[in-house]
């Protein structure tokens, strides 16, 4: 048997190009990560799609989910319920695909619950995201924000709060 000489990697680029790129947009922020639950109660994510609700009147505004994990389900149905076509979610990519999206990317986003644990914790994306060259919004605090802000690489707003992530938004 000869092995088919397709890239099932090369193929599913090509879709989130075409995913992201398929109406003409200006602003994409992208959140990557794994989509989970903290404390059972709180959805990471959520605070992106609350934020997306706030500027749903902004067409140009895309906010897209890299990912997965156990929250990943409930965010598509919140999404779908509260109608947000601004809200896309492109599923897992290898890490050695991600520079790819990120240079797609207007903006990346880093968001985590104000929680004192929170506000000592680093999430590596925080450095990938950096080396990208690619603008920041943080919602967080702590030494995160402080490296964010510090390396004057982008913006950082108050944690769980949407108003303030979707004006950061505005911002850039």
């Amino acid at each position: 048997l000869v092995p088919l000489a397709i890239s099932v990697a090369f193929f599913r680029s090509l879709a989130a190009r075409y995913i992201l790129f398929v109406v003409p947009l200006l602003y994409i922020a992208i959140a990557a990560g794994i989509l989970w639950l903290w404390r059972q109660h709180r959805v990471l994510g959520a605070l992106g799609l609350a934020a997306a609700a706030l500027v749903r009147d902004c067409p140009e505004v895309q906010f897209v989910f890299v990912g997965d994990g156990v929250a990943l389900a409930r965010l598509q149905q919140t999404a779908a319920r509260e109608n947000l076509p601004n809200v896309r979610f492109l599923g897992r990519f290898s890490s050695n695909q991600m520079p790819g999206l990120y240079a797609l990317a207007s903006a990346l986003l880093i968001q985590l619950k104000d929680d004192p644990l929170f506000r000592i914790t680093i999430p590596s994306k925080t450095f990938t995201y950096l080396a990208s060259g690619k603008p920041i919004i943080a919602a967080v605090s702590g030494d995160t924000a402080d490296i964010i802000a510090g390396a004057g690489a982008g913006i950082t707003c108050k944690p769980g709060d949407p108003q303030t992530l979707a004006n950061a938004v505005h911002l850039l």
